[in-house]
């Protein structure tokens, strides 16, 4: 019976201590004060950083940036000269960090050390992010590879043109503005929101499994790929030659682009609308949803209509069908392609008058 007792205690004490664990965890997230919380149930938290400023060193001779941090927000912009000017935290408790600058590349790197246990207490190494501050000759022409695991990045640099730009998040979110690239662009947040304003390049893609995606002001010569698996995502004022937005459980809103050859849209779950938008075509699919057009011109003039629906409502201007399996075509065969289906939801398209 001792024994029995015995055994229960250490398990309840060990359930109770993780239990306490998780929590300090969840409010550093949160931006709760988690050294205060845990010192009273004798958990200790790393919260002591130390700041590092990389001497200045010019720019000319570095053809690669590449910034791979486990626990940090990456604030990366334009500095107002040709020199490098890098700031970043060392903290042995929680990370180690590496820094070099030679070969031609500029690399900075940190690696988490995992927890540290003393009796049945934890050192949890978590805590409110440093932040690793990267400022960047304009003149920079090569490669930007930023990648955070847990922890914002920020890219607010307008360079001359950069060669390509990945950028990744694990957990955290995705800011960029004002940026130019010859090639191509990548940016991916796993969980945490994508926000671009005002970017250019060849072709840009840009993804969240768990977070919304909000394109504004951006220019590519190719194609313009975005998608989120639960988000919504929102394209404006976009320029690109081909869009593909797809959202499994979410909204699409496609305003006032310019789309030289096919604008398309998926969604499983979602409404997808398009306002203002000009393209060569249009193609959108909704399996549950609503799907609606907003253009400008005439209808049999200017668009040729290919709807469908499995179940919901057709709507042409005054035009109103509903029904199972209902369908609509009009148009002459050489104007802008409109097509839409959409499984269950209604599709609708109305027509404003070309101003003179």
């Amino acid at each position: 019976m001792k024994t029995l007792t015995r055994t229960l205690t250490i398990i309840f004490v060990f359930v109770f201590v993780a239990a306490v664990a998780a929590a300090g965890i969840g409010f550093a997230v949160s931006g709760f004060d988690v050294g205060a919380f845990t010192k009273s149930f004798g958990i200790s938290v790393s919260n002591e950083s130390d700041k590092v400023e990389v001497p200045e060193f010019n720019g000319e001779s570095y053809h690669t940036i590449k910034i791979d941090v486990s626990s940090s927000d990456v604030v990366l912009k334009a500095s107002s000269d040709n020199v490098f000017r890098i700031t970043y935290y060392e903290n042995e408790e929680r990370y180690t960090t590496e820094f070099s600058n030679d070969g031609g590349i500029v690399k900075l790197e940190q690696k988490p050390k995992p927890f540290k246990w003393t009796m049945l207490a934890p050192s949890i190494n978590i805590r409110k992010n440093d932040t690793a501050t990267i400022e960047v000759p304009r003149s920079f022409d090569g490669v930007l590879d930023l990648q955070s695991r847990s922890g914002d990045i920020t890219v607010t640099a307008i360079f001359d043109w950069l060669t390509t730009a990945s950028i990744k998040v694990i957990s955290g979110n995705i800011k960029v503005t004002e940026l130019s690239v010859f090639g191509n662009v990548a940016i991916e947040a796993v969980s945490g929101n994508v926000t671009v304003n005002s970017l250019s390049a060849a072709a840009v893609t840009a993804k969240a499994t768990s977070g919304n995606i909000r394109l504004t002001a951006v220019r590519t010569d190719g194609k313009l790929t975005t998608e989120t698996r639960s988000g919504d995502i929102t394209v404006t004022d976009a320029i690109t030659d081909t869009l593909d937005a797809n959202a499994t459980s979410g909204r699409i809103n496609i305003n006032n682009s310019q789309i030289d050859k096919l604008a398309k849209a998926r969604t499983t779950s979602g409404n997808i609308r398009f306002t203002g938008t000009n393209a060569g075509s249009y193609d959108a699919n909704a399996t549950s949803g609503n799907i609606t057009f907003s253009m400008t011109g005439k209808e049999k003039d200017d668009f040729r209509i290919e709807f469908s629906i499995t179940t919901g409502t057709i709507k042409i201007g005054e035009l109103k069908a509903s029904g199972i399996n209902a369908s609509y075509t009009s148009g002459d065969l050489s104007a802008t392609l409109v097509k839409a289906k959409a499984t269950s939801g209604n599709v609708t398209i109305t027509f404003n008058r070309i101003s003179n």
